[in-house]
């Protein structure tokens, strides 16, 4: 499998010591935004970083045969997230780059809309978690 040039979205997503089951939730999280944009070319990469604990090769693979165009970064220690994030963006070439954390905090659909307005508006879109 020869890997496209520029993938259309890349999902980024620092990690640092996940929940139990992270690994399930991440896989279920990408095959539903892949289904709701299954025209998209996505790459999705996590950035390990530098997690004591909750993460390891094992699981990786584990995502990588069930993700497509997935791809596992470790860092060493853990230098932050905005590091991570950038970490992950060096890594691809993308026309839109998203993140989210580990544990996918917004809706699946918030995310694709997401997506949907920077590729009709705009260079910069942010949101934040809303606790209500």
């Amino acid at each position: 499998i020869n890997p496209i040039d520029i993938y259309q979205l890349a999902i980024i997503t620092p990690c640092f010591n996940p929940v139990n089951n992270w690994v399930e939730n991440y896989i279920d999280n990408c095959k539903s935004i892949k289904n709701l944009l299954n025209t998209v070319e996505i790459k999705w990469i996590l950035v390990d970083d530098g997690s004591d604990l909750g993460i390891n090769t094992q699981d990786t693979e584990r995502i990588a045969r069930e993700v497509k165009n997935f791809e596992a970064i470790f860092l060493d220690k853990n230098f932050g997230k905005g590091y991570a994030v950038r970490k992950g963006m060096q890594n691809v070439q993308a026309e839109t780059y998203l993140y989210t954390d580990i544990d996918f905090p917004y809706r699946n659909e918030d995310l694709v809309g997401m997506y949907e307005r920077s590729c009709a508006a705009g260079d910069l879109l942010l949101a934040s978690r809303n606790e209500q």
